[in-house]
């Protein structure tokens, strides 16, 4: 749901650093609906899976009926579960983010990450109680696929946007997360409010609620991958070479210019250690 801060480049050009070229025209209010409609369907999976209610669920139940019990899964989703995910997303955005930028595909890898989010959400489902371990690999790969996905979709709000209304078009992203939440929170509360209603067990009515979010994250994604452009194009100097080689080339070319941009690695990674805590926060709220 989040947006990070971007500074518009009216033309991008390839230099040595490889910077990816980029054709900036100005986005209609349908491709920013459908931007920001990436957040509304998000936010299922960030509000109901990640904060409300499967972790509180994984710890109580899934854990709670397992060698260990309660103590053990506030154990594996604070040291484990979190951390693993977090400095996996840390590890790999550098990496990801110049492969992409080089084939001009964050569009593409965009889809592969939602795909496996919404198929490691659903997987959630089948996971019975006692079951901890095959729901910590779920989790994990569901959070880091979901935060990789917030990197990619935050990436194209430079191209639609400028300097001017940058901050507006980033509002509009913020205002559909929450819209997001409300609509995913709601449809699961008015679901446990009949489940309960009817009788059935929370080993019933909660696995159901991740397909929900697998469905909500589907649907709503959907306008994202019709509408939104891909600005970009690859870099010739790159076409036919090994992308992941291309990646860790230009990464390291970063890394030694560092010196160059000492403002933004400080800045970088005092988001990173805030974003770190705050995350912590919102994961452990239900539990």
């Amino acid at each position: 749901m989040s947006k990070a801060p971007a500074f518009e480049r009216e033309k991008s050009v390839e230099s040595g650093s490889g910077a990816p070229i980029v054709e900036h025209g100005r986005a209609t209010k349908g491709e920013i609906a459908a931007w920001a409609a990436y957040d509304i369907a998000n936010a299922t999976y960030g509000t109901v899976v990640a904060t409300a209610v499967y972790n509180a669920y994984f710890v109580e139940v899934i854990c709670g009926q397992a060698t260990g019990g309660k103590e053990f899964g506030t154990f594996l989703l604070s040291v484990i579960i979190i951390p693993l995910s977090a400095l996996a997303i840390v590890l790999t955005a550098p990496v990801l983010g110049t492969i992409v930028d080089a084939m001009a595909a964050k569009k593409k890898l965009l889809f592969v990450t939602t795909v496996l989010c919404i198929l490691c959400t659903a997987t959630l489902s089948m996971i019975p109680p006692g079951q901890v371990w095959g729901a910590v690999i779920a989790l994990t790969l569901a959070n880091f696929f979901f935060g990789t996905g917030e990197d990619l979709i935050a990436s194209f709000l430079p191209e639609l946007s400028t300097q001017e209304n940058m901050g507006r078009i980033s509002s509009i992203g913020w205002g559909a997360g929450y819209v997001g939440s409300l609509i995913a929170l709601g449809l699961c509360f008015l679901y446990f409010t009949w489940a309960k209603a009817h009788g059935q067990m929370q080993t019933e009515y909660v696995p159901f609620a991740m397909l929900i979010c697998a469905i909500l994250f589907f649907v709503f994604s959907l306008p994202t991958f019709i509408f939104l452009k891909e600005r970009a194009t690859p870099l010739s100097d790159v076409v036919g070479k090994n992308y992941i080689k291309v990646g860790f080339d230009r990464l390291r070319h970063t890394i030694n210019h560092a010196r160059h941009y000492r403002d933004l690695f400080n800045f970088l990674l005092t988001l990173c250690v805030y974003s770190c805590g705050s995350t912590t926060v919102i994961h452990l709220a239900s539990v």
